[in-house]
């Protein structure tokens, strides 16, 4: 290796791209000073330093290559400070959007995670959180007692997410839409299988309860027999409050009244009062064997 190999090698370590670039604009500088200062400076300043100096030609060359090289330098440094901001806010960006790529694909794993867990656990929960969980299908935020037992385990669960406190007790919950939909599909079958159910077990008492609360002009009378043995048939589609002994409120459930003025075409009422119809005591009779 001769030395003017070693002296090129040399000035390559010393040169970095930026430098290489800064001395480009020094260059570009120079030679556009050369072409446009040079010659203004020639007509502003020879009257003035010709009679002073000797050598005035190049002192104006010389005013106009530093102004060139100066102005190259200050054009490389508006220009890159513009290339870094550019460079640094593409830079920020892409971290960004990386950082909410990544904060999406653990929400989905955590969302399958809750959804695997609803969908497994929701034939086995209780009637009270089952409740809860309704509630917040049918309105988009509730309050709940944050210390209750079924809401701690809903809020655990992911079931159910806390959106802010309004006491140090209570706190306003809304349900977590990943499982809203199966949720909300699940309902809407419990329904349809009850109503299915009602028309079926017993003709004579669904057909008076149907009509009872579809025209207020027919009496509202239930067998106090028939009520007795299918209340729990009853109370799938209807919350049964009693008055008296032979007073009874039956008020549709939620999504039950809808479901059935669409089965038979026509409206229905939200509750209604029946009288119960006690039986007679039947004479024991004495029948001959």
């Amino acid at each position: 290796m001769n030395y003017i190999d070693q002296f090129i090698n040399f000035v390559s370590t010393l040169y970095t791209p930026r430098r290489a670039c800064t001395t480009l604009f020094m260059i570009c500088g120079g030679v556009l000073s050369l072409c446009i200062i040079l010659p203004l400076l020639n007509l502003w300043l020879t009257p003035a330093i010709k009679p002073i100096a000797q050598n005035y030609e190049t002192y104006i060359l010389l005013i106009s290559i530093v102004l060139g090289v100066s102005l190259g330098i200050v054009v490389f440094s508006i220009v890159d400070l513009i290339v870094l901001t550019i460079y640094e806010h593409l830079i920020s960006k892409k971290k960004k959007s990386q950082s909410q790529l990544k904060a999406i694909k653990e929400k989905n794993i955590r969302d399958e995670v809750i959804f695997s867990n609803f969908k497994t656990a929701y034939f086995h929960l209780s009637i009270d959180k089952i409740k809860i969980i309704r509630s917040l299908i049918t309105f988009p935020s509730l309050s709940f007692h944050s210390e209750h037992e079924d809401v701690k385990f809903l809020e655990k669960s992911g079931w159910i997410e806390a959106l802010t406190y309004i006491s140090d007790e209570e706190k306003v919950y809304q349900l977590n839409q990943t499982i809203r939909l199966y949720a909300d599909d699940r309902w809407n079958e419990e329904v349809n299988l009850n109503t299915e159910h009602f028309h079926s077990f017993d003709a004579e008492t669904a057909i008076v309860i149907i009509n009872a609360m579809s025209d207020v002009k027919i009496k509202a009378e239930l067998d106090e027999f028939n009520f007795s043995f299918y209340k729990s048939d009853i109370e799938k589609c209807f919350e049964v409050s009693e008055f008296t002994e032979t007073l009874y409120s039956l008020r549709f459930k939620e999504r039950y009244e809808k479901n059935f003025s669409e089965l038979h075409l026509k409206p229905f009422r939200s509750e209604r009062l029946f009288s119960i119809k006690v039986r007679e005591n039947i004479p024991d009779l004495d029948i001959p064997f």
